[in-house]
């Protein structure tokens, strides 16, 4: 049999790690199991609002609470994407798609640093350019960047519904039979 001791008290050391960041925001110092049970309740509903979808919360509630041993292991080795990650990203590196790199959308990470790319040689050789070619390729460079704002949004939307997605899966994969 496989002794799994230091894993264990590293996931305790982050356990409590965790129980007591939450505890200082809660601004609690009893110790009783109503304590843990608080502490419990705002490290799940903290997760849920960061990770997954705003109107889903409720239903994740509910199936966080009839989750099996081996569902509850298979979620805590899931490293869930952050979609804030997703929006920092998207505000300093979305013009070349790290944002849609870092949720593992290759393809349009690709479309957009291409895109971006084509930018650059044309701003460069643009003084070359008649006015109206100038004004052209202004307006539809106007256009992809309103596109770079609004994808941001629709990047860190599409990390949470990733998640929720993923998080179903794994519920699914480890279902007993």
């Amino acid at each position: 049999m496989v002794k799994f001791s230091k894993i264990d008290k590293q996931l305790k050391k982050e356990l409590n790690q965790s129980v007591r960041m939450a505890a200082k925001r809660l601004k609690l110092k009893s110790r009783s199991e109503r304590f843990f049970d608080k502490i419990g309740d705002y490290l799940v509903k903290y997760m849920i609002d960061i990770k997954f979808p705003d109107n889903q919360f409720f239903m994740l509630s509910e199936k966080l609470n009839t989750l099996t041993q081996k569902q509850t292991e298979a979620l805590s080795f899931y490293n869930f994407k952050n979609p804030n990650i997703t929006a920092v990203a998207g505000v300093f590196l979305g013009f070349f798609g790290v944002d849609r790199f870092y949720i593992e959308d290759t393809m349009q990470g690709i479309i957009k640093a291409v895109a971006s790319f084509f930018f650059l040689i044309i701003g460069a050789g643009i003084e070359s350019m008649s006015r109206d070619v100038q004004d052209f390729w202004g307006l539809i460079f106007l256009f992809y960047i309103v596109f770079i704002f609004v994808d941001i949004f629709l990047c860190y939307f599409k990390c949470k519904n990733k998640n929720l997605r993923k998080f179903y899966e794994i519920l699914e994969l480890t279902k007993e039979r």
